[in-house]
Formats: C-alpha cells, sequence, structure tokens
C-alpha cells in the first residue's frame, strides 16, 4: 500500500483541529476526540470499499478527499448562497459525482497530483495542529491556578445526617431583577415574586451578580470566593476561559458538603462547562451531540439532513431537556436515601428562545417574527410556572421530615443590545447597562438563616452564610461587590463596577 492513503485522512480530520484551534481557551482536546476517533473510523471503513469500486488505492484516495474537503464547506457556502439545502445538497452531489466518474474511467498517472492534494491537505492538517500545540503549551500549567490564596475554614461539624437538609442550588441563566424586568422589559414579576416570599423565601431585592457572565459568576459563588487573583495568575492578556471551567466543575461547596455526608446530584444544559460534573454521584443530562460536536456537524452538508429528522435540531432539544429535567429534578427527595446537595443549572430564561407562556414549543421562525423581548418575557413567564410546580413538590411536607435550602438565582442579567458584539469593550459601558447586565433574581428559602439574609446580598456569600447557619462553620461575609472583564481578550482584567451600579435606583 503507497502512502496516498493518508491523503482522505488529512481532510477527514483537518476541520475538527480546526475549529479546535478556532475555539482554544474554551475547547480542550478531549472534546474533539470523540469526533477525530469517528472521522478516523469512518475514513477507514470507506477507503477499501472505495478502493474497490474505483480499482485502484489512488483513485479512491483522491475521491475521499474530495468528499470531506466538501462535506467541510457546506457553512462557507451556505453564506453566499441564498437557496434551499436541497439545492445546496444537489449542487454539492454534482460537484462530487463528477470528478468521481471523471477519476474512474481515466488511465492517467495519478502520483503528482496525489503530491499536490498532499501538500494541501498537510497544510490543512497542520497549521490547526500546530495552533493548538503553540496555545496548550503557553497556557501550561493554567489549571492550577485554582488554587485560592485564602482558603477558608470548612470545619466539618458533628450534626446527625437525619438532620442535614437536601441544598438545591438552582441557576437560572439571565434571570433580571424585578427592576429591570418592570423599567427595561415593562414586566411586572411581582406576582411570582410574592408566591416565593408566601412560600417563606427571602427575596434579595437588591442583588447583584459578583461578575457579569456566567463562568466567572459560578466559579464565584460555588467556591464562596472573589476570583480577581486571576489576574496575576493568568495575566490581563489571558482569553484563557479553562481555569473557570476547571472551578466550576471541582469547587469547594461540592467538596464540603461531601464530608458531611451529601449526595452530589448534577444538573446541566447542553454547555460543555456545566453539561455534566465528573465529581457528581448522579450526572442528569439530555442531548444528542455534544456542544463542540454539533458545532462540527453544522459546518457539514450532513447538517440539514440531520436538521430534517431531528438529530441537530437545537431548538427542539432545549424544550425538551428543560421540561424533562425540571421534572426529574422534582424527583430527587424520592431518588435518595441520604441528604443530596444538587446543582441545576437551567440555560432559561437565556436564548434561545423555545417556550411559549404556556409552555408549548416555539419554532425558530415564530421566534424571529416576535423580536428578543418578547421572547424573553414569553420564556421567564413560563419558568416561573416551572419553579412554582418544583418548589410546591420540594416543599410539600410528606416528601422529606426536613425542610429543604431552595436557593433560586440568576448567574447573570440580561445583555443589553449594544454589549452583545463578542467583542464589546465593557469599560465603554454605560452605568444603566452595567446594571442591567449585573441586577439578579435572588431567592433563598433557608428558614434558620433568615435574621441573616439582606436585601444587598451577592452570591459569593450565599453558601458562606448557609454554612455558618447550618454547618456551625465561622466563615466571614465578604464585601458585596461587583466586578466586569474588559473584553473576551482581557478575561482578568477586572474593575469594580459597584460603584456605576449603585449610581442606577430602581
Amino acid at each position: 500500500m503507497r502512502w496516498y492513503w493518508l491523503l482522505p485522512f488529512l481532510f477527514a480530520t483537518s476541520r475538527t483541529l480546526s475549529l479546535l484551534a478556532h475555539n482554544s481557551g474554551q475547547a480542550q482536546f478531549a472534546d474533539a476526540l470523540p469526533a477525530l476517533l469517528f472521522l478516523i473510523s469512518a475514513t477507514a471503513l470507506a477507503y477499501p470499499v472505495l478502493s474497490w469500486i474505483m480499482r485502484a488505492g489512488d483513485k479512491a484516495a483522491l475521491v475521499l478527499s474530495a468528499f470531506w474537503l466538501v462535506c467541510f464547506s457546506y457553512d462557507h457556502f451556505v453564506q453566499f448562497a441564498a437557496v434551499r439545502p436541497r439545492i445546496i445538497l444537489l449542487i454539492y452531489l454534482v460537484v462530487i459525482s463528477g470528478p468521481a466518474v471523471l477519476l474512474y474511467r481515466t488511465r492517467a498517472d495519478l502520483t503528482k497530483l496525489c503530491a499536490v492534494v498532499f501538500i494541501f491537505g498537510l497544510v490543512q492538517f497542520a497549521t490547526p495542529l500546530a495552533r493548538v500545540a503553540i496555545y496548550s503549551v503557553s497556557q501550561r500549567g493554567a489549571k492550577t491556578v485554582v488554587t485560592f490564596p485564602d482558603e477558608p475554614d470548612l470545619a466539618r461539624t458533628d450534626l446527625a445526617s437525619d438532620s442535614r437538609p437536601d441544598i438545591y442550588y438552582i441557576i437560572l441563566d439571565r434571570y433580571a431583577d424585578a427592576g429591570t424586568l418592570r423599567e427595561r422589559y415593562g414586566y411586572d414579576n411581582a406576582t411570582f415574586l410574592a408566591y416565593l416570599e408566601k412560600r417563606k423565601f427571602f427575596v434579595a431585592g437588591d442583588s447583584r451578580a459578583n461578575y457579569i457572565c456566567t463562568s466567572q459568576s459560578l466559579a464565584s459563588s460555588l467556591n464562596l470566593a472573589y476570583i480577581n487573583f486571576l489576574t496575576d495568575a493568568m495575566g490581563t492578556r489571558s482569553n484563557n476561559w479553562l481555569p473557570l471551567f476547571e472551578m466550576m466543575k471541582d469547587y469547594r461547596v461540592w467538596r464540603f458538603l461531601k464530608e458531611e455526608g451529601y449526595e452530589f446530584v448534577h444538573f446541566g444544559p447542553r454547555w460543555a462547562p456545566t453539561t455534566t460534573n465528573p465529581h457528581a454521584d448522579k450526572n442528569f443530562y439530555y442531548h444528542r451531540f455534544s456542544e463542540f460536536t454539533t458545532m462540527l456537524w453544522e459546518t457539514t452538508m450532513f447538517y440539514p439532513i440531520m436538521h430534517r429528522f431531528g438529530l441537530l435540531d437545537l431548538r427542539r432539544e432545549k424544550w425538551e431537556r428543560v421540561t424533562r429535567q425540571f421534572e426529574w429534578l422534582s424527583e430527587i427527595p424520592e431518588r435518595s436515601d441520604r441528604p443530596v446537595f444538587v446543582f441545576a443549572h437551567f440555560l432559561v430564561p437565556h436564548n434561545p428562545y423555545v417556550f411559549n407562556t404556556d409552555g408549548s414549543f416555539v419554532n425558530g421562525a415564530t421566534a424571529n417574527e416576535r423580536g428578543r423581548d418578547a421572547n424573553y418575557l414569553n420564556q421567564l413567564t413560563y419558568v416561573n410556572t416551572l419553579v412554582r410546580e418544583l418548589v410546591d413538590k420540594l416543599l410539600d411536607p410528606d416528601s422529606s421530615g426536613t425542610s429543604p435550602i431552595i436557593i433560586i438565582q440568576g448567574d447573570e442579567g440580561t445583555y443589553p443590545l449594544r454589549t452583545t458584539p463578542i467583542d464589546f469593550d465593557w469599560r465603554t459601558a454605560t452605568s444603566e447597562e452595567v446594571s442591567q447586565k449585573v441586577r439578579i433574581l435572588n431567592a433563598i428559602h433557608a428558614p434558620l438563616a433568615y435574621d441573616s439574609l439582606y436585601d444587598g446580598l451577592t452570591p459569593v456569600n450565599t453558601f458562606r452564610i448557609i454554612f455558618n447557619t447550618y454547618f456551625g462553620t465561622r466563615l466571614a461575609r465578604l464585601p458585596d461587590r461587583s466586578y466586569s472583564y474588559r473584553d473576551v481578550e482581557h478575561l482578568y482584567d477586572f474593575f469594580d463596577v459597584t460603584e456605576q451600579i449603585n449610581a442606577v435606583r430602581h
């Protein structure tokens, strides 16, 4: 067998490596590995079959290389061709089958052509691979920076296991506070908040996230600490999200509660950093493909086919996932015979907007006609319904002898329209824009801790208060501050925005 058998493997894997290189700092090689293994296996199976059909290995290598090259050009093609997917697939069939027929019939020596294609394929393969390697070397040791400079005293207690309440930490992504909903969206959320208060929740009326984006916010709240020390560890010019992702998986809250005899249960969305947690005793998730694999398939000509049969209908999948996970969440008290700590991250009312106010599914065309604000409010309204049903079940006196602790928080507020570009510089944001982005829903059902809760409570102090009250720790309350980063190329260039937020009064 001659060297040309390598050709299709170069073209089969190069786009995956390119996607990995483009997402350096957010994706790791492990995220790309399933796709790489699938593509390598598919090529290894297809090559001998095609060699038998074409009656020559070099012809099969060229045809298969052309197939992968064309296959992964779908996303580029649709950007410039405003035609239906069926027409695009027909064009692709002609583009691939035409040269295949010519190669099948030719008797010419294809050695030089294979050499040229090999050089082209090698460049396509090696360039992103080199970028991934260089970035990995430059960020070597990034995971080690998650060690906090000041470890709090999380002393163990002697509480009996049957007196420990179940703890539910529920994150509703981009759930804004009442003031933002009223003034920015013209929506009165008083009925829902009154329901929570009736169910003995403390609703912090002046709560703010400690950071303006999910990764930083959760890395902080789950570790009971501010993360500004990462500036020294990572530098102000870093765009590497991976330390934050690591801090959302291996964090202080679950470690402490695990030592206290708790079962750790994790509910995650399709967003890779919180889809699953390797440290959890149980993971409840619902998706067909990982986030990285989905992004890869969306670049291929298989995408319209898979979407047609529901395999890549991410809107429908999100609708099903949120619905099912809320059902599973309500069943937790019946599933465990020991106290549980549940972390549940829901990408609602966060877009994409897939819920009507009655919970029915919204297709993409309808959502586009309604506009962002209407979609957000519709989804938020139904989320309120889901939360009410969940709370009623969790607080059912017949479901547990001990009243659970339930924390319902937004991790960030909604994006002001001007700040949505990915390269937006937050130093230029107005006080109103920062306030909208940071003010959040924060409701806590923890009866023994009511005297310690207050309107300006921020997430960084949530578990400090809970642990002090229920487990006898002696954690100091931290100042309630909010921080922004400069932009996505300067993730750890933090600056304090607390006074900007305070200047905006609801």
